[in-house]
C-alpha cells in the first residue's frame, strides 16, 4: 500500500513508533514503554512521523 511505501522512507525511530501506534493500535503510553523511550518522545516522534507522510503523500497527489 502507499502507506507502507511511504512509510518505509521515514527515519527509523519514527518508523518504529508509527508501525507500533497506527498497525498494531497501541496506545501511545504502551508505545513509550514497549521502546523504552518517554510519552512525551513518543509523541513527538509519532507527530513527526505522520507530518512526513502527510506531506510525501500531498506530493505523490501532485505527481499523479
Amino acid at each position: 500500500s502507499m502507506v507502507v511505501r511511504f512509510q518505509a522512507e521515514l527515519d527509523k525511530a519514527d518508523r518504529a513508533v508509527l508501525a507500533l501506534r497506527l498497525l498494531h493500535d497501541m496506545p501511545l503510553a504502551d508505545v513509550a514503554a514497549a521502546l523504552g523511550i518517554s510519552y512525551e518522545a513518543a509523541k513527538k516522534r509519532a507527530q513527526r512521523g505522520l507530518q512526513r507522510l502527510r506531506e510525501r503523500r500531498a506530493g505523490s497527489d501532485v505527481e499523479q
